[in-house]
């Protein structure tokens, strides 16, 4: 994944992120994408993270996810948001969305 689009929203506040938390977000949420069933190569992610429930889509397609996964990503990205400068309180609603414009 070499270039790409990224935006951040936590608790309904833009984010602005540049360099190592950019691409550590990046490629952190289009790994955990990758490695669910029915998910091949990423070019267009969403994610919806609202108290504890997460919606995803990736290319387009609504991808179920089950108790562990979801556990498993809430936690991930809301320890590693939370640490974002210009995060405050706890994150209780994130919105990532991310398109790979070429790989």
């Amino acid at each position: 994944m070499n270039e790409y689009e990224i935006s951040v929203t936590a608790n309904g506040q833009p984010l602005e992120l540049s360099g190592f938390p950019r691409d550590f977000v990046a490629k952190t949420v289009v790994g955990a994408a990758q490695s669910l069933k029915g998910v091949d190569k990423v070019e267009k992610l969403e994610l919806t993270l609202n108290y504890g429930k997460i919606k995803m889509t990736v290319n387009d397609q609504n991808i179920p996810l089950t108790p562990f996964p979801t556990l498993i990503l809430a936690r991930t990205l809301i320890a590693m948001i939370s640490t974002l400068k210009g995060v405050e309180g706890e994150v209780n609603n994130l919105e990532i969305k991310l398109k790979v414009l070429k790989s």
